[in-house]
């Protein structure tokens, strides 16, 4: 990363941090001893990190309040239709959990990561979103308030990274489609 033309800039969010970079290369020297694989294998390899990053992904779980009872309760909101989100959101993490902890199971066994690891990475990508939708929703008008309702608007506004981090989910559809599905490379 420190070899000449390596030019590194940072991806702002809305919240202000950022995660993810741009990186440049201009006419980089990579000396042999320094190529990961063989020459022309890069996208293999590039493709089985990936996949085994997107089943990392569905395996965690991001921030404090990591379920959404935890976070209902941490805003202090209740009632019909708080119940009714937990209830969702609850039942779409644990199933997505449930085929996480499969997808480990079989990396275990020596399997390599498949097409699945794409549909548990834009499952867990839409979950977390979901979630912090409905915790803005829950906080209402106190979530704008700096820190107030638990920084739920700051949580909302770091959704983005969550979406493109192992492959955004465009990516992961046209995955889930080609390899899934059958369809077409398009």
């Amino acid at each position: 990363m420190g070899s000449p033309g390596v030019n590194v800039r940072p991806l702002r969010e809305a919240n202000g941090g950022y995660l993810f970079n741009e990186v440049f290369l201009d006419d980089v020297f990579v000396p042999d001893e320094l190529i990961v694989g063989a020459p022309g294998d890069g996208w293999r390899l590039a493709r089985t990190t990936l996949g085994n990053e997107r089943v990392s992904i569905g395996l965690g779980r991001s921030g404090p309040a990591a379920t959404p009872a935890r976070l209902a309760a941490a805003l202090g909101v209740g009632g019909p239709a708080v119940t009714r989100d937990v209830g969702r959101l609850t039942g779409w993490q644990s199933a997505t959990e449930a085929m996480a902890r499969r997808g480990l199971l079989a990396r275990l066994s020596g399997m390599q990561p498949g097409a699945e690891g794409s549909v548990l990475k834009l499952m867990s990508s839409v979950i977390s979103a979901d979630i912090r939708r409905a915790a803005l929703g829950w906080a209402g008008p106190a979530a704008v308030v700096a820190g107030g309702a638990g920084g739920a608007a700051q949580a909302y506004l770091s959704v983005p990274p969550t979406l493109i981090g192992g492959g955004t989910s465009e990516i992961q559809l046209n995955v889930i489609a080609e390899r899934v599905l059958g369809l077409p490379r398009g």
